[in-house]
């Protein structure tokens, strides 16, 4: 398994038990599918396009509720622990702001930057006939950096579909942040691009310590990493 820090386990099995990370399960023996490469009936379909085995969600994990399998507490420790892999992430960083990629950690971004004491920008979606709508919202100066957050990158292109609006209000993105790295060349596009990249997790590892843990079996992980080899064969 590759190595990760305690923390960073114990954060994976909580947001697998809180439903944030989620595998499908392989078709069966002599089930015919559609396309036996990436078939639709039995794959979650990514923003990317692309047809997975797994998916992670990570919009919930903010929030709390007795519905949920695992008791409250579990639930708090995996936020609190999430916030504090990712603001390990910025220790090295330098920035004046912090933003998460709308929406799926408008929330976490805040929370984040709560733990920190930093300055926390959002961004609008959408767009509105009344009241003040600027694209960027917050209070900042033009030629002023921003850390970026996202959940997750698969293939980069929603990561480089935020520097135009940053940078129509003047600002620079000093990192692009994500939670997990799919490991679907989502990294060598952004740093491609002339971006630094950081994640907490990659998607092998998640892979490895959730059949450690006995939360997927050996064919939804068998499974996942074919799917991984085979994207990195193309």
């Amino acid at each position: 398994m590759a190595e990760v820090k305690p923390d960073v386990q114990e954060l994976v099995v909580g947001l697998y038990d809180m439903g944030e990370i989620g595998y499908v399960d392989p078709p069966g023996e002599g089930v015919v599918v559609e396309d036996p490469a990436y078939p639709e009936e039995v794959f979650r379909k990514l923003k990317s396009g692309r047809m997975s085995p797994h998916y992670v969600g990570l919009r919930n994990v903010t929030s709390f509720s007795e519905s949920l399998p695992i008791p409250i507490e579990q639930q708090k420790r995996t936020r609190d622990l999430l916030i504090a892999s990712c603001g390990e992430l910025l220790d090295d960083q330098d920035y004046n702001h912090l933003l998460g990629i709308p929406q799926a950690v408008t929330c976490l971004s805040g929370l984040i930057a709560q733990a920190r004491g930093d300055s926390v920008l959002w961004m609008r979606v959408g767009s509105k006939s009344y009241g003040v709508h600027e694209a960027i919202q917050g209070n900042y100066e033009a030629g002023e950096w921003v850390s970026t957050f996202d959940n997750v990158i698969t293939d980069g292109a929603t990561k480089l579909e935020t520097v135009e609006p940053l940078a129509a209000e003047g600002l620079n993105i000093a990192y692009f942040n994500v939670v997990v790295d799919r490991e679907e060349g989502g990294r060598e596009t952004v740093e491609a691009a002339g971006y630094d990249f950081a994640a907490v997790v990659g998607m092998g590892a998640i892979n490895d310590i959730l059949r450690e843990e006995g939360r997927i079996t050996e064919e939804q992980w068998g499974w996942a990493n074919e799917y991984r080899a085979r994207l990195m064969a193309e």
